[in-house]
């Protein structure tokens, strides 16, 4: 019989940073706060409402678990992602839904134990569901020591079921309606200090993938541009401001549509290193932005 429990959010493995996010541009008036992300208002979980702003924390299992704590996390957050869910295993990045594995393991026969496993969503407010629940079997010993051909077969076989419990079955709408089969090129992010350049370049690319965003190299006609620049002001009192912007122009003249803005107030030098998480939550926010900006009826008014 599989126990249905949840332990508290594990805590973070990494330092991560906070960016506010404002929208400014040629046909905006002037700068405006991003809908508050998913917040249930009331008991139970509303799964129609999730969204690609609603990212999906894997914890580690709740009950008979891998020796690493992080092996069936990292392997069903890779395998989610597969599956168009925003999803993450690294406890450093704040997720408002929490996928939690509970499992037991029972003796069975010929060498081999059975083991039962219930994938629960619960939300900020301690609410959750049962998504699925699996029965599998496997060599002795070989859950707890978590082998990659285990990990490979739990997710795989729970990741599917799981992806259209959270998102829905897919759709495919114009993610760009003032612009309507816009393709976005992202162009290179200069200035930024640390490995922004790197760090926040292949999360944005996860990110708008993610959301379903199409991507080209080389734009044509219609397509549009996202110019991302990252400054740091000089420090005082050991702090230091972040200033982030993303412009998005029109490709074939390079005209601006619009500008998301995203600003902190950072320890001095924290980020002149690896990025870590804070490059999710970055890349996350632009894109969030760049998503609500061209869905604005300024924008179709100005598009051409």
């Amino acid at each position: 019989m599989t126990k249905e429990m949840h332990k508290p959010e594990a805590k973070s493995r990494r330092a991560f940073v906070g960016f506010a996010i404002s929208l400014a541009g040629a046909m905006l008036s002037g700068c405006s706060d991003l809908p508050r992300p998913f917040r249930p208002e009331a008991k139970g979980i509303d799964l129609r409402s999730v969204s690609y702003t609603t990212t999906v924390g894997v914890r580690p299992v709740d009950g008979a678990g891998p020796q690493d704590p992080y092996a069936l996390p990292d392997a069903m957050a890779e395998e989610l992602s597969r599956h168009g869910v925003p999803v993450t295993s690294d406890p450093g990045v704040p997720s408002r839904l929490l996928l939690v594995p509970q499992a037991t393991v029972q003796p069975g026969a010929m060498g081999r134990e059975r083991v039962d496993i219930a994938w629960r969503i619960i939300d900020e407010e301690r609410s959750g569901q049962t998504l699925l629940t699996q029965t599998l079997y496997f060599p002795d010993g070989s859950w707890r020591l978590a082998k990659e051909g285990v990990l490979r077969e739990v997710s795989q076989e729970a990741a599917p079921d799981i992806a259209t419990a959270i998102m829905g079955k897919p759709s495919d709408p114009d993610p760009f309606p003032a612009f309507p089969g816009a393709r976005l090129v992202v162009l290179p992010i200069r200035p930024a200090p640390g490995d922004a350049s790197e760090s926040v370049a292949r999360a944005l690319d996860t990110e708008l993938r993610l959301a379903s965003i199409p991507l080209t190299e080389i734009p044509a006609e219609g397509d549009l541009l996202l110019r991302g620049r990252i400054i740091t002001t000089p420090r005082v009192s050991g702090y230091q401001q972040v200033q982030i912007t993303w412009s998005v122009l029109r490709a074939n003249d390079e005209s601006e549509v619009g500008t998301i803005r995203q600003s902190n107030k950072v320890v001095a030098g924290s980020l002149d290193g690896p990025w870590g998480a804070t490059a999710t939550l970055v890349a996350r926010g632009a894109v969030f932005g760049v998503l609500d900006l061209l869905a604005r009826p300024e924008a179709a008014e100005a598009r051409g």
